[in-house]
């Protein structure tokens, strides 16, 4: 995908990403082998990612019909959603902060092959990235971070 077309994308990555999200990014552009564009799911260790000042969380991707499972949420998702979300599909939760708009923001994901980002339009203080892995020829996993300040 050239960047222009990211540029345009939903969901679109903004270029002045900081905090917490920019180092999220970072390292997950660091996992990347060679020429990969995604890195691989298999070299995801959320536990490098633990000192960050974000919420995490790993969704399992379902290709058909397209689903996306919570596999891993940080106790911080669960308690600004007001309930757990781990073991939860995305399409069985209510929208609503941390995981409004957050199907849609997977889709684009998925089908992007590409970060996206997604800030709420009264809580400016909130904001989510989610990134692509690779594994068993397409993508299998998301990393999402989360803050909220």
């Amino acid at each position: 995908m050239t960047k222009a077309s990211a540029i345009s994308a939903p969901f679109a990555v903004p270029s002045n990403l900081h905090g917490g999200l920019a180092r999220v990014r970072d390292h997950w552009l660091g996992l990347r082998r060679g020429q990969a564009d995604i890195p691989f799911t298999d070299d995801l260790k959320l536990s490098e990612l633990e000192s960050l000042d974000v919420d995490l969380m790993v969704m399992d991707v379902f290709e058909r019909p397209p689903r996306f499972r919570i596999a891993i949420a940080s106790p911080g998702i669960g308690h600004r959603y007001g309930q757990p979300v781990e073991g939860l599909f995305a399409d069985e939760i209510v929208p609503r902060p941390p995981l409004d708009y957050f199907v849609s923001q997977c889709s684009a994901t998925v089908e992007g092959k590409v970060p996206s980002f997604y800030r709420h339009p009264s809580l400016p203080s909130y904001a989510r990235l989610i990134l692509p892995l690779w594994g068993d020829g397409h993508i299998n996993a998301l990393l999402g971070a989360v803050i909220v300040r």
